[in-house]
């Protein structure tokens, strides 16, 4: 649910601050939204291009702490 509440803050270009437990729960969540923006038709299209979705994920941060 975090995943999904982050993405739509990052859709809406707020820059997103993800805090989990530990590093390796910081970088999986990172990795999911990653990959489910890869994983989106409108990736897949071309709607969303690979320089859109660095812009994106350069919104995202998170730590472990």
């Amino acid at each position: 649910m975090g995943c999904g509440i982050a993405m739509s803050m990052i859709n809406a270009g707020l820059p997103v601050v993800m805090v989990e437990t530990n590093a390796e729960t910081a970088k999986a969540a990172c990795i999911r939204i990653e990959n489910t923006y890869k994983a989106s038709s409108a990736f897949k299209s071309g709607m969303l291009s690979v320089a859109d979705l660095r812009t994106k994920m350069n919104l995202l941060t998170t730590s472990g702490d």
